[in-house]
């Protein structure tokens, strides 16, 4: 995470291949989140934000497009823990975390308006709860249906 901090400091992207890493870590260890500094998660949503953004503004609905909103949503996830229980939450957060929420929630609508697979939607609602906070599950969608990251699937004949 201080990597990705530290990319967010250099104004750099997170490639495909940092996206996959890093939702791979959130899923496997959501608990690496208690031990993360705030600023760091606010710097790691900011940028799986702007590759989402990028993503939607493209039309371009297909890995880096899910990697994104994985990460951003496994992020979101970091409210369990007692230090970031307010975190991205409008009426508590800092200004800075609150502007950012609602860009988040901007490029959701966006999104929201895309021809998505029954997945990609599914998680896109389920963020949106997640960062609204009316979400009735903390269960993360399944990480990789198949066919989902723009691989066909395969037939067994």
């Amino acid at each position: 995470m201080a990597t990705i901090n530290d990319k967010a400091d250099l104004c750099q992207e997170l490639n495909n291949n940092w996206l996959r890493l890093l939702v791979y870590v959130l899923y496997q260890r959501p608990d690496i989140l208690r031990e993360t500094p705030r600023e760091y998660c606010r710097a790691a949503v900011g940028l799986c934000l702007d590759q989402l953004n990028h993503q939607v503004l493209n039309e371009n609905v297909r890995i880096l497009f899910m990697n994104s909103l994985r990460a951003l949503a496994l992020l979101l996830r970091a409210r369990r823990h007692a230090q970031l229980r307010d975190f991205l939450v409008m009426a508590t957060c800092p200004p800075d975390e609150a502007r950012l929420a609602r860009r988040i929630k901007a490029v959701l609508k966006q999104a929201r308006g895309l021809r998505l697979r029954p997945a990609a939607k599914v998680l896109v609602e389920r963020t949106e709860e997640w960062l609204d906070r009316t979400a009735s599950t903390d269960e993360m969608p399944p990480i990789a249906p198949p066919g989902e990251n723009g691989e066909e699937e395969e037939d067994d004949d």
